[in-house]
């Protein structure tokens, strides 16, 4: 190749470089925010954006990724509490479906090693969001202890830890 046809191609690739659009970073769509303690995961998936109305699923899984028992305590294995707060902090008004759908402190599950329990709640539901804006959701979890052949171990009190990450709602 000569050097008249080095110059032609360099020109033609700078015209395509110069007409190509610009492109900006594509909008994240859903966060997945995890939390590992000892050999229990904890993870909540959500979209990062959504209109104002429309539902907001939020998954929640927790894997029980070691070798042993471990016991959830409570009536929801996925989960002891779900908060939404505004972007200043203040906590987000919980709905009377809310309300009833809360685990409470009865029963409990054991999650088996290699065991995962998934759950997915509409936040809309659950919450009375006030307009458009920054959020914020955690979800948590307490464990009471950890359980091998039936006998207590490990964990002598409970130890409550979670995930949250933000989120926005605007207007259509």
């Amino acid at each position: 190749m000569n050097q008249m046809q080095i110059l032609t191609l360099l020109a033609v690739f700078v015209l395509l470089v110069a007409a190509a659009p610009a492109t900006r970073p594509a909008q994240q769509d859903s966060v997945n925010s995890t939390m590992r303690l000892g050999g229990v995961t904890m993870s909540i998936e959500m979209p990062a954006h959504a209109p104002l109305g429309a539902p907001l699923k939020l998954r929640i899984r927790l894997t029980n990724e070691s070798g042993e028992d471990v016991y959830c305590a409570g009536s929801e294995p996925a989960f002891t509490s779900v908060i939404v707060q505004e972007a200043n902090g203040r906590d987000v008004q919980i709905t009377e479906a809310g309300l009833k759908a809360c685990p409470n402190g009865d029963g409990g599950t054991m999650l088996r090693p290699g065991d995962a329990v998934v759950r997915e709640i509409d936040l809309t539901e659950w919450f009375q969001f006030p307009g458009p804006g920054g959020y914020r959701v955690s979800a948590n979890r307490n464990f009471v202890a950890f359980m091998n052949s039936g006998r207590t171990r490990g964990l002598a009190t409970s130890v409550l830890f979670g995930v949250d990450h933000a989120f926005d709602l605007q207007r259509d």
